[in-house]
């Protein structure tokens, strides 16, 4: 009592869990804030100390939508917030370092020998989730698989991890124009935002040359049976 101002609101909370520094906050609540490790923001201090600028704004799209969307589809917003936050904290390494860290951890990654091989940027979504694991003491099994899977996706794919796949690929930084047209199908239908999600990315990854990971067509032909 007598700490906080009476400003307190619903915006001033979510620009906080947003990683942003409301003007209206005196410092001594600040200091107060990061001391306690309030609103998420020793998450949001790592990530901003080792992403690039661009992908710590990706992230920020990607919480965004993520709980626009578990609004939407009644799942836990800060269960969706969370596991956006740290979708893609394994980016902060190198490819040569995602590797290494992947056989140090002796991480379970689908197909690992190929993936490391021929993509290993495929890794980062099993170094992701070990790293919120690991570093922030995240214990929730539905977090950690939402971002565990946010990259390929599994069959029987919980609610949650839909959330997280579609946010990652639909956020508003997305400049191809499938973004906005998954954005816009996730609000109501998730399944059917999922399948154009995944024939999206077997069309860019086949459209590039890349290896494509048997996990994605596997994928694509579930929805494929039930759609």
């Amino acid at each position: 009592p007598g700490l906080f101002p009476d400003i307190s609101s619903t915006r001033i909370r979510e620009s906080l869990q947003n990683g942003e520094h409301p003007p209206s906050i005196p410092k001594t609540v600040w200091r107060y804030i990061h001391k306690k490790g309030l609103y998420d923001q020793p998450i949001h201090a790592w990530l901003k100390s080792h992403l690039h600028p661009n992908r710590y704004r990706h992230t920020l799209a990607v919480s965004q939508l993520a709980q626009t969307l578990a609004r939407k589809h009644h799942q836990d917003i800060h269960k969706a917030h969370i596991a956006a936050l740290l979708h893609d904290a394994g980016r902060s390494l190198s490819l040569p370092r995602m590797v290494a860290y992947a056989q140090r951890r002796r991480l379970k990654i689908p197909q690992k020998k190929q993936a490391l091989s021929h993509q290993p940027i495929l890794a980062h979504a099993t170094i992701s989730a070990d790293i919120a694991r690991k570093k922030f003491g995240i214990i929730d099994s539905q977090i950690l698989n939402a971002i565990r899977h946010h990259t390929l996706g599994r069959p029987r794919m919980t609610t949650l991890e839909k959330i997280l796949y579609l946010a990652d690929i639909a956020s508003e930084d997305r400049d191809f124009k499938e973004a906005r047209t998954l954005h816009k199908i996730a609000l109501h239908d998730l399944n059917r935002a999922m399948k154009m999600a995944i024939r999206t990315k077997m069309k860019y990854v086949q459209s590039r040359g890349q290896w494509l990971h048997p996990l994605t067509l596997s994928l694509w032909k579930q929805y494929q049976r039930h759609s």
